[in-house]
């Protein structure tokens, strides 16, 4: 998958797959529909290009600061949607207001993992993908 990037008034938001079976985002701002909507179209690209792989996603979302309605209700109906190609979903996180949201979605998706150090989930990261994480060029 080639690089996908997005930017609005509210959020900007870059997805790449570094190896197959891997999708790595990063996102930052007000997390708006249509930006989520963006990455989900990604993983559904590296789900295309890499059959038979259940995949691996790492969402840098510790620049997210909030989100618009409904967004969070969304995801998570899509992700339940696309269960059977997902092996962990990990999840950066800073906002509590977004740490809560995640907390809550982890009942009904088991394998989202939420993450508030760093260093802990670029280790992981890594360990999965062999991927340091994108230039912080042009992120807030």
């Amino acid at each position: 998958m080639q690089p996908k990037t997005y930017e609005d008034e509210r959020c900007q938001m870059r997805a790449e797959s570094p190896k197959p079976g891997v999708l790595c985002s990063v996102v930052s701002g007000y997390a708006t529909m249509r930006c989520v909507e963006m990455l989900m179209k990604a993983f559904d690209e590296v789900a295309r290009e890499s059959p038979g792989e259940r995949i691996d996603a790492f969402h840098d979302w510790e620049g997210v600061r909030g989100y618009a309605a409904g967004v969070m209700e969304r995801y998570t109906e899509w992700s339940k949607l696309h269960r059977d190609r997902v092996h962990k979903i990990h999840v950066l996180v800073s906002s509590r207001m977004v740490a809560m949201a995640i907390s809550v979605a982890r009942l009904a998706l088991p394998y989202l993992v939420g993450f508030s150090d760093r260093t802990e989930f670029e280790k992981v990261r890594f360990h999965r993908s062999g991927w340091l994480g994108p230039s912080r060029k042009g992120h807030a």
